[in-house]
């Protein structure tokens, strides 16, 4: 999916088969009292379609079809028709813009470097307030670095660019200081941006009619719409258009434990759609650190978090505190750590710090004798760490000795003393008794489980409840909202923005039949059924097969002696022989303690020596014969025990592994068991169910392979470093038979080069996956590539026909013979396939919708808001298990195969036809489930094949998880390894799978 996405760590373990965000997810309505249960549709009104919009539709697919003359080229070939219509309500406003409507773009620039954020914002204000007062009225800012404006701010000056000197005070200040500081700000003008040619653009029909400059119209427009939302006081803003509000009366808060809250605010942008231009609102949900007394927010994180100072330093690192013991105006400080014992040591006279994270009683600082000038002056003296002059008079004294002293105030012994930057930019010491944290900072650590359950109960809505949300406190910060003041800076433009949703026409296709072993047919019912005691299609055999069971101190021990876990094993075999899967008893087991990696500082594992213990516990496993599968039993979620047996199984010593959590395997559950048959039959080859036939032939033919492409940038510090240090990791799937139920896949992770969707050679991983399909197939090659990427964002999708589609080529040329490529073959497709969208659909009529107010599985919707140029539709296959049903969205780059097969199969009315078809089917195709998945098979495949790669990417410190840092180094086990190689930091390029698994589903 998407870069930088949040990994778990635990993908095997997770029984659902969708893709969510861990934390960004949507699903059952849980805090939205007795009105939820008469929440069914968002409104009661009759659906009604925009006319205009369809007309413009009709027309511009005539024209296509009577000007097909470059087939291959992805452009619409006309809408989708099968399926029973229904109409949809979708998290959309109408925009409306004004004839001949244009604005201008500038960048604007602080000359002195390294300028803090929150600083950078306040100078942008400043700009506004002193030099541009007269004409604000007429811009829109994003207060970081671009203004829109609907007049010339430089009154067509030959220069495009004039430097301001602007005068700083801090954003609680009502007056300057006397020697306040002067920033230059320069204002450089970028382009003139014409909305209304790209409005003409949207509602003409005609084929020749091109607008390059769409994407720098949609920014400019979204920087318009979100302005007063950016400059608001009452909200919070985060990147992407992000806002929540932050006042008590309309900030919706839900308290996470260990100092962090989650905040309900809105994301709103502007996209383009047939004959209009549409504003998107969804509700959105961020991790905030609590506004508190900052005391408090530290007993929060020690008892819902961790004990570990220097966990806690992480935490706190870069939080914006305000200082109360003063009558001063309000100040805000950077916290830049705690105290320790080296602080200041090349100081004449360095503190005496007791440990690192000590109290006001064991911090003791240099102080000097008071300037009465100074102190008649403000009444203030700084606890800075540095002494200038060593001749200096003064002495030592605690910080909790200072405070009584000179403020009267008691402090907590217990509070570790925190360190600023004082304003001389030297550090300084401030109690935590005396600062309180700054609202609406987003927080950087990641969350716990714990916390992850607590999100989930605020963020998961049923879809009528968030429909009124945008209408109701979303469309009030627009500014749209019946009764709400007008929102000032779209009027100034001329926009109008309509307050209620828009409503677009819908189809819901027909689910496809699945089959099992000996023709057996289960009934379908919302995209999801029972296979009962029906065999899989084709049952692996498992000959050879051992556990390990991984048992800690710091978990509870659920089978003590291997009479406990006999019966679990048996249970297993039974469900297997139940599904066809014939086991031998297994001959071989081992129990393995891996308390003495925990560390007692801090209650983590130490990689390397956790690295060392497994490896040694699974060499024992094989030290006779190599056995096909071992069933790894783990003693709870944590992340760094799994990754280390990914790690060594998957990378360094190529044995087929499956995990699972002790809790869970320990009660025998049907349900849990048959989720574990599913993994085993897939990882061991076999084919767990097919589909009974396909209308367009793709499969049953024989003659396809359908690949999956994802790619991720996994968090790391190397990103710091610089991009040729930041790793890409990409891995790609492919179908190896008409079945298309086995998916072996291959990853590989290298260094990212900038402005390319991809640093690596696909095209040999292609011309390998072409090459497995040959072996398994007589030698014979697909007539057929079609490829599902992900991870690619709206705006890369020219990169990846500029920089992916001739290495996908050039890897066919290179495998096809001459004779095949003169038939024109093979024929190629490439699809963006993606669920990091914002655009959601509600039913207009209770018959239309499912048990949670969803739309139906099988719901398509390629109008409305779409454009007719392009090839795109959204599809929402699946039934949610709860909540919110997000649909996938795909979008055509590049197409020579579903022209071709609409042209010889009567049964479609068009190349729409045959595609979402064809996708909709594949959603039934993901093995470790029986149900259809909300993105298509090897999109979701490659999804879990990027995250299994991430789980090779480990640090070597303990303190990285949950504090907010980011991995160091890299750890890689080499094939042949000794003690002196293990936990040893690699380049990551050297990550390779094992030779032994590159033709399996060991992702899986």
């Amino acid at each position: 999916m998407a870069s930088a996405r949040r990994a778990t760590g635990l993908r095997e373990v997770v029984e659902e088969g969708e893709v969510m965000d861990s934390v960004l997810m949507e699903g059952s309505e849980i805090n939205d009292g007795k009105a939820s249960a008469i929440i069914k549709r968002y409104s009661s009104k009759a659906p009604v379609l925009n006319s205009v919009v369809e007309e413009t539709e009709n027309a511009i697919h005539n024209v296509v079809n009577a000007n097909d003359t470059a087939s291959e080229l992805a452009r619409r070939p006309g809408f989708g028709t099968r399926g029973a219509r229904v109409a949809l309500y979708a998290n959309y406003f109408e925009l409306s813009t004004p004839a001949g409507c244009e604005v201008f773009r500038y960048n604007v620039e602080i000359t002195q470097p390294g300028v803090p954020k929150q600083k950078q914002r306040q100078i942008f204000n400043l700009l506004l307030e002193q030099h541009l007062a007269e004409k604000r009225h007429c811009i829109a800012a994003d207060f970081r670095s671009a203004i829109i404006s609907s007049v010339d701010l430089l009154d067509a000056k030959p220069d495009p660019e004039e430097l301001y000197d602007v005068r700083y005070k801090g954003e609680a200040h009502t007056e300057y200081s006397e020697n306040a500081p002067i920033f230059q700000v320069k204002i450089i003008f970028a382009s003139k941006v014409s909305v209304s040619s790209l409005v003409d653009y949207l509602s003409s029909t005609s084929m020749s009619a091109l607008f390059r400059e769409k994407s720098e119209v949609l920014q400019a427009l979204g920087l318009i719409v979100g302005h007063e939302a950016q400059a608001s006081p009452r909200l919070a803003s985060t990147p992407g258009n992000i806002h929540f509000p932050i006042c008590d009366k309309s900030a919706e808060r839900f308290n996470l434990g260990a100092g962090l809250e989650a905040l309900r605010g809105f994301s709103i942008n502007v996209r383009a759609a047939t004959a209009r231009l549409l504003v998107n609102c969804q509700v959105d949900y961020t991790v905030f650190f609590q506004k508190a007394k900052l005391a408090k927010v530290i007993t929060a994180y020690r008892q819902d978090g961790s004990p570990s100072i220097s966990r806690l330093e992480s935490f706190l690192k870069r939080l914006q505190v305000q200082v109360t013991h003063t009558n001063q105006q309000v100040r805000f400080k950077v916290i830049v750590g705690l105290a320790a014992p080296l602080d200041g040591q090349d100081l004449p006279h360095p503190p005496i710090v007791a440990c690192h994270g000590a109290g006001p009683r064991d911090v003791k600082f240099w102080r000097c004798d008071p300037d009465p000038e100074l102190s008649k002056k403000d009444g203030s003296e700084s606890m800075d760490i540095d002494s200038p002059r060593p001749e200096e008079k003064g002495k030592y004294i605690t910080v909790a000795e200072f405070f009584l002293e000179k403020y009267g105030i008691h402090l907590d012994p217990d509070m570790p003393v925190v360190k600023i930057l004082s304003r001389n930019k030297q550090p300084a010491y401030l109690p935590a008794d005396i600062c309180i944290v700054r609202d609406a900072q987003p927080a950087r650590s990641r969350i716990t489980e714990a916390q992850k359950m607590k999100m989930n109960t605020f963020a998961i809505r049923r879809p009528a409840a968030n429909a009124r949300s945008i209408t109701s406190k979303g469309a009030e910060l627009l500014g749209i909202s019946p009764g709400n003041n007008a929102n000032t800076t779209l009027r100034n433009f001329g926009f109008n923005i309509s307050p209620d949703l828009i409503t677009v026409p819908g189809r819901v296709l027909p689910s496809p039949s699945v089959l099992y072993a000996n023709k057996s047919k289960p009934d379908i019912q919302s995209g999801g059924w029972k296979q009962r005691s029906a065999k899989f299609c084709k049952p692996c055999r498992l000959s050879s097969w051992d556990f390990l069971y991984i048992s800690s101190a710091k978990d509870r021990d659920y089978f003590p002696s291997p009479a406990d876990l006999r019966p679990c094993i048996s249970g297993l075999r039974s469900k297997l022989s139940d599904y066809g899967v014939a086991t031998q008893p297994m001959t071989n087991g081992h129990r393995v303690d891996i308390t003495p990696a925990l560390s007692p500082s801090n209650g983590r594992y130490s990689v390397g020596r956790l690295d060392q213990i497994i490896h040694t516990a699974i060499k024992h496993l094989a030290r006779t014969r190599k056995p096909e599968l071992v069933l790894v039993i783990l003693p709870s979620t944590n992340t760094d025990i799994y990754n280390c047996v990914k790690r060594i199984c998957d990378v360094q010593m190529g044995i087929t592994n499956i995990c699972t959590l002790a809790p869970k395997f320990s009660k025998k559950d049907e349900a849990y068991l048959s989720n574990l048959c599913l993994k085993f039959n897939l990882k061991m080859g076999g084919v767990n169910h097919v589909l009974v036939t396909d209308k367009s032939g793709l499969m049953s033919e024989g003659k396809t392979i359908v690949v999956g492409v994802d790619s991720t940038h996994p968090l790391t510090r190397a990103s710091a470093a610089g991009p040729d240090m930041q790793p890409v990791v990409v891995g790609m799937v492919a179908s190896v038979d008409k079945h298309m139920a086995q998916w072996p896949g291959e990853v590989r992770i290298e260094k990212s080069q900038p402005r390319r969707t991809t640093a690596v050679p696909i095209d040999a991983m292609l011309e390998s996956r072409l090459r497995l399909w040959a072996s398994l197939n007589r030698n014979q090659l697909p007539e057929n590539i079609i490829v599902y990427r992900g991870g690619i964002s709206d705006g890369e999708y020219a990169r990846v026909l500029d920089d992916e589609l001739p290495l996908l080529k050039s890897a066919c040329a290179k495998v096809y013979p001459e004779s095949e490529k003169k038939k024109g073959l093979p024929r190629l497709s490439v699809i963006i396939a993606s669920k990091r969208h914002r655009t959601r659909f509600y039913p207009s009529q209770e018959a239309d919708a499912d048990r949670l107010s969803n739309p139906r599985n099988g719901t398509v919707v390629d109008r409305g808001v779409t454009q007719a140029r392009e090839w795109e539709f959204y599809l929402q296959a699946h039934t949610p298990l709860h909540g919110t049903a997000r649909p996938a969205h795909y979008y055509v780059v590049w197409d020579e195969v579903f022209r071709f097969v609409q042209k010889s199969n009567q049964p479609f009315a068009d190349a729409a036809d045959v595609l979402e078809g064809f996708t909709h089917d594949l959603c039934y195709l993901f093995g470790r489930t029986n149900k259809a998945v909300s993105l298509c098979a090897p999109a979701y495949y490659a999804d879990l094949l990027c995250a299994r790669a991430r789980c090779y990417l480990t640090d070597t410190s303990n303190d990285h998880q949950g504090t907010g840092s980011r991995p160091s180094e890299y750890i890689v086990q080499k094939r042949k390894i000794d003690s002196r190689d293990i936990g040893r930091a690699m380049d990551f390029t050297d990550i390779r799978v094992h030779s032994d698994l590159r033709k399996t589903m060991f992702y899986i």
